[in-house]
């Protein structure tokens, strides 16, 4: 039964988008032979308002709410999504209400931010409809755009800023301009604990990665090359080197910026840049290639790979488990790169949930939604590039559970949407649990 209703969702899946009358009898029959799923009833929902029905649609929650009251979760996301319609349905008052009481629910930092941004939106300006339209299906990019446009037209909304500026850190080519909207965002006075944080963390991020990637200058005297820059550049800079041939400084490659993120300053100061390959390595910052010591050689350099460096002091244990981890996470990027979403579902544990980066819901992946959104998802994507580079593994006291801390770098096509290839590098941490022996399932952060 357990593959027909998978086999089912996919189907769902994939009508919705052109025939939600047909994704809506199709999720029935899924129901039917599994009543006690709660998001089932939520996908039909989500069904029935893409036909025209919210009114349906929103009855059809408001049955649900009480029978899923002592799951916490579940809860959560059932009054989401009663908010998104009480807010179509334009009942500002009730929408508020459902808002106030997910936070009541102590929700998650993503579930939390993005209750409060729906807050603030309650209004009937511009830029109000523009959050609630971008928290809507569609493409990212027009959505953005529309953001982007109505801030312009009526400025001072913070979480408008927030969002847009968030949006932006997640790509790599522009991360000073993703700097000046969170820094709109942080200028409000409005915004609440957690988007501040968050916003913060971000416009800090940004900016580490704006800095180093700014192309050096060619400096000719040497005095000034000695004493012309700060502690602080002399420190992302890496060392400046004299050769026979010239004078020039040495910085590290963009696609490696995003490893020191989390580095203090007595750890910058030791880091050294990365070698060229016919420049040989000094003994006294010799340094071991972990991956090869821990991993035995089974995740091979090359364009898009999995990398376990000792950039920053950083060393991984040679242990099975930590050998494990490693292979599954290879197996992920392997996956991820043929757009295999079998294999990917394969290597997820039943409790998987991932928030996608984001505050958007719509982003948001359980175990359930492997099956129905990630084919259509990877479908959309092209000539995908994927390489990770593993700073830190954490196994718990039982050793039941582990969490990998990696740095990844991707680069991929939208054909369709836009010719130009995107890149997004971003420091993500992956949880995993144990279910057998050698056998390690991810939980979270993909």
């Amino acid at each position: 039964m357990r593959a027909q209703v998978e086999a089912l969702g996919r189907e769902a899946a994939a009508v919705l988008p052109s025939d939600p009358e047909r994704a809506l009898a199709t999720l029935r029959r899924v129901a039917e032979l599994q009543p006690d799923d709660y998001r089932h009833q939520v996908a039909q929902a989500n069904a029935l308002e893409r036909a025209g029905q919210k009114q349906a649609a929103a009855d059809l929650l408001e049955k649900l709410a009480p029978t899923v009251e002592k799951d916490h979760a579940a809860a959560i996301e059932v009054s989401m999504e009663r908010a998104d319609l009480t807010w179509a349905l334009q009942q500002p008052a009730e929408t508020r209400k459902l808002l106030e009481h997910v936070l009541e629910l102590t929700p998650s930092p993503p579930m939390d931010r993005t209750a409060h941004v729906k807050l603030a939106a309650l209004g009937p300006d511009e830029v109000s409809r523009a959050i609630w339209q971008y928290f809507g299906p569609g493409g990212d990019d027009v959505k953005l755009l529309v953001l982007r446009e109505a801030l312009a037209r009526c400025p001072g909304q913070a979480e408008a800023a927030y969002l847009i500026g968030r949006k932006l850190s997640t790509r790599s080519d522009q991360p000073m301009l993703a700097v000046k909207y969170l820094s709109q965002a942080l200028a409000g006075a409005s915004l609440s604990p957690s988007i501040r944080r968050e916003a913060l963390r971000l416009k800090l991020e940004s900016r580490f990665l704006g800095r180093l990637r700014r192309p050096a200058r060619r400096v000719e005297d040497p005095a000034r090359l000695r004493h012309g820059l700060s502690k602080a550049q002399r420190r992302m800079a890496g060392p400046l080197r004299v050769r026979r041939e010239g004078l020039w400084r040495r910085w590290y490659p963009p696609t490696r910026c995003a490893d020191f993120a989390n580095l203090s300053a007595s750890q910058l100061s030791r880091a050294r840049p990365a070698r060229s390959r016919n420049e040989a390595e000094p003994s006294h910052v010799r340094r071991r290639n972990v991956r090869s010591r821990v991993a035995g050689g089974r995740c091979r350099r090359g364009r898009g790979g999995l990398h376990s460096e000792e950039d920053s002091g950083t060393e991984l244990d040679d242990t099975d488990d930590t050998r494990d981890i490693l292979d599954v996470m290879e197996k992920y990027r392997t996956a991820l790169e043929k757009r295999d979403a079998q294999q990917i579902i394969g290597l997820a544990h039943e409790s998987f949930k991932d928030d996608g980066g984001s505050a958007n819901p719509d982003d948001d992946y359980d175990y359930h939604d492997l099956y129905t959104k990630l084919p259509a998802t990877l479908q959309r994507l092209g000539d995908v590039r994927l390489e990770f580079n593993v700073r830190k593994i954490e196994l718990s006291e039982d050793s039941g559970s582990a969490r990998a801390t990696y740095t990844y770098t991707a680069s991929y096509l939208l054909p369709g949407l836009q010719a130009k290839k995107q890149s997004d590098t971003e420091i993500k941490q992956m949880i995993f649990k144990k279910v057998d022996k050698h056998v390690w399932k991810i939980v979270s952060g993909v």
